[in-house]
């Protein structure tokens, strides 16, 4: 009987050696498998591509006013006069403004004003304009469908980026 047990339990150890390291590879593969579908699932949000400039490398650039809203309330302007208007950020941080604008009973006043900006985080900009009075605006910006959103107080611009 002790013989039968002995070689029983040989049985039985023979079994579980052979068990136990498929049960293990088993396990491990599991793994490998959620790893892999880990790592799939997570590929749309990690990005390889260019898209991750900074805030102040997309608004480099010269950007052409084509709407105002003031109040939420959409201004007009004038295809002629208003639309020539201009903003070019540069790498330097500094600025030119090219405004075009009406006065009653005059043609359309054009002027360029310089100034410097500083990014303040969270799509802020401190704009310094550089004329007569040095002026210091506090504006906040998006990007929306490729253009430049931005709010001054209660008027927001929309500019088209030209170059």
């Amino acid at each position: 009987m002790e013989k039968l047990l002995k070689s029983e339990g040989m049985a039985f150890k023979v079994v579980l050696i052979k068990i136990i390291p498929y049960q293990i590879n088993k396990i491990n593969m599991m793994k490998k498998v959620m790893y892999v579908c880990l790592m799939v699932a997570m590929m749309p949000f990690v990005s390889c591509d260019s898209d991750d400039d900074s805030p102040q490398d997309t608004i480099i650039g010269k950007w052409q006013l084509e709407q105002r809203f003031k109040n939420n309330v959409e201004e007009s302007l004038s295809d002629d006069c208003e639309k020539k208007s201009t903003i070019e950020f540069k790498t330097d941080n500094t600025f030119n403004s090219f405004e075009s604008f009406f006065e009653p009973d005059q043609p359309c006043i054009s002027s360029t004003v310089p100034g410097t900006w500083e990014y303040n985080g969270d799509n802020a900009l401190k704009t310094s304009y550089d004329g007569k009075d040095k002026v210091v605006v506090d504006l906040t910006y998006t990007f929306v469908d490729g253009k430049l959103n931005v709010i001054s107080g209660n008027i927001k611009n929309i500019w088209n980026r030209v170059n």
